[in-house]
C-alpha cells in the first residue's frame, strides 16, 4: 500500500472528552496560547521534543503551524490535539502515521507544571480509543 492509498484518520471526533480532559484540535486562535505554553516549558519539552530546538517561534508562526495541523486533519495524515483542563490547556497530543498503513503512533507533551499526575496517560488511553475505532488500524 502506497502512502497515497493509505486509509485516511477518519471519521474524527470534534473532540474528545475523559473524565478530567478535553482534546480537540488547536484553532487558529489557539495560538498566542500555545506559544506561551511552549515558549513557558522550552527546557522541558527540548529533551524530548526535537521539534522545540527551533523554538521559540513568534505567534503569526505558530498560528500557521495550526494551519498545518488543520490541513493534516482534512488529508487524514494526523490529527493534532490541545489537552484541555477546565479552562487551561496543558498540553498536546497527537495520532500520527508513520509507521505504515495499519499504524497509528501516538505523540505527546505535557506542560512541566502537570506532569506525574496522570494527565498523559489518560490522554493517551483516550487516543488510544478512538484509533481502535477507525478502519483498518490494527496497531496503536
Amino acid at each position: 500500500m502506497t502512502d497515497e492509498s493509505l486509509p485516511l484518520l477518519h471519521p474524527l471526533p470534534a473532540e474528545i472528552t475523559t473524565s478530567r480532559l478535553v482534546l480537540r484540535p488547536w484553532s487558529v486562535d489557539d495560538a498566542p496560547v500555545l506559544k506561551a505554553l511552549i515558549d513557558a516549558n522550552l527546557d522541558h519539552l527540548r529533551a524530548w521534543m526535537p521539534w522545540a530546538m527551533n523554538e521559540p517561534s513568534e505567534v503569526e508562526a505558530i498560528a500557521g503551524r495550526i494551519e498545518g495541523f488543520r490541513a493534516n486533519v482534512r488529508d487524514g495524515t494526523d490529527y493534532i490535539v490541545g489537552i484541555i483542563l477546565g479552562d487551561e490547556a496543558i498540553g498536546g497530543a497527537g495520532l500520527h502515521r508513520r509507521q505504515g498503513p495499519d499504524t497509528l503512533e501516538i505523540g505527546y507533551w505535557m506542560s512541566s507544571l502537570y506532569t506525574n499526575r496522570g494527565y498523559a496517560a489518560e490522554a493517551a488511553m483516550a487516543l488510544t480509543r478512538v484509533a481502535f475505532t477507525m478502519p483498518h488500524v490494527e496497531h496503536v
